[in-house]
């Protein structure tokens, strides 16, 4: 691990996208807990709006980056649908005699 970010490690293109959606909503998160800070007094006003700023523009970035990452590669970040992992010949209806 190291000294590297943690989207370093994400081998895919689906796990970097599964990691921007992560992103995005921790700076949501930072976003809800710094107005709720400036609006209790806890922080100055000035400073809390220059915070703000700073973090609606990394979320705009993030969700641009995530737009992008996705319509490069078709399903990043979207589930796929689940299939039967067995073989084809070992799939049969089940019978009345399965009992």
């Amino acid at each position: 691990m190291g000294t590297h970010p943690s989207w370093f490690q994400c081998k895919t293109t689906r796990k970097f996208a599964r990691f921007l959606q992560i992103a995005a909503g921790s700076a949501a998160e930072l976003h809800y807990h710094v107005r709720l800070a400036t609006d209790a007094a806890l922080i100055p006003r000035p400073v809390g709006e220059t915070l703000l700023a700073e973090i609606t523009r990394v979320r705009k970035m993030l969700f641009l980056l995530l737009r992008r990452v996705r319509e490069a590669t078709p399903n990043a970040g979207h589930t796929p649908t689940t299939q039967d992992p067995r073989p084809e010949a070992s799939r049969r209806e089940p019978r009345a005699d399965d009992n």
